[in-house]
C-alpha cells in the first residue's frame, strides 16, 4: 500500500471511517493521529481505550486483508487487550504481525507504541474468523 491517508477499505460509515480519516499508513506501520473527540479522560488527556481498540483493529484487518484472496473477508471475533500505560493525546503507531493466517482462522498481534517508538501502549492479539466467498452455484444446483 502506498504511504498516505487510510480509507480506502475502512467502509463508508461509522467509527472506522472516522478513524480511517485520523490514520496514514508508510510502508506496514500504521499511525493514529487523534483528534480531541477521542480523548476518553479530558483531566490527563488520554484517548478512550475504544479508540485504541478500534485503531489497532482496523489496522490488523487491514494488514490481514492483503493476504486474502480476492473476495475472501474477515470478521472480528475475539480481541484480548492489555493496556500498559494512558494513551496522550498525540500520534501513536503500530506494525500488525499476522501469526498465523489458516482456512478458517486468523491470529495477529498489534502494539500501539508512541510515535518514535520509546514506549509501548497497548499490546492486542485479535482473531478473526475467514471466510470464503460463496461458490456460484450451477442452475442445476438444489438449494441447500
Amino acid at each position: 500500500m502506498s504511504e498516505g491517508a487510510v480509507t480506502a477499505g475502512v467502509g463508508q460509515y461509522g467509527f472506522a471511517r472516522l478513524l480511517g480519516n485520523m490514520m496514514t499508513q508508510s510502508g506496514e506501520t500504521f499511525t493514529l493521529i487523534p483528534t480531541e473527540e477521542l480523548v476518553g479522560n479530558p483531566i490527563l488527556p488520554a484517548l478512550h481505550g475504544g479508540a485504541i481498540a478500534s485503531f489497532l483493529e482496523l489496522a490488523a484487518q487491514l494488514a490481514l486483508s492483503r493476504t486474502l484472496s480476492p473476495g475472501q473477508s474477515s470478521r472480528l471475533i475475539s480481541v484480548n487487550l492489555q493496556f500498559l500505560a494512558p494513551v496522550r493525546l498525540g500520534a501513536i503507531s503500530t506494525t500488525p504481525t499476522l501469526m498465523r493466517v489458516g482456512r478458517r482462522v486468523a491470529v495477529v498481534h498489534a502494539e500501539a507504541v508512541e510515535r518514535d517508538g520509546a514506549g509501548k501502549l497497548c499490546l492486542a492479539q485479535l482473531e478473526f474468523a475467514l471466510e470464503n466467498p460463496p461458490a456460484k452455484r450451477n442452475s442445476l444446483d438444489t438449494p441447500d
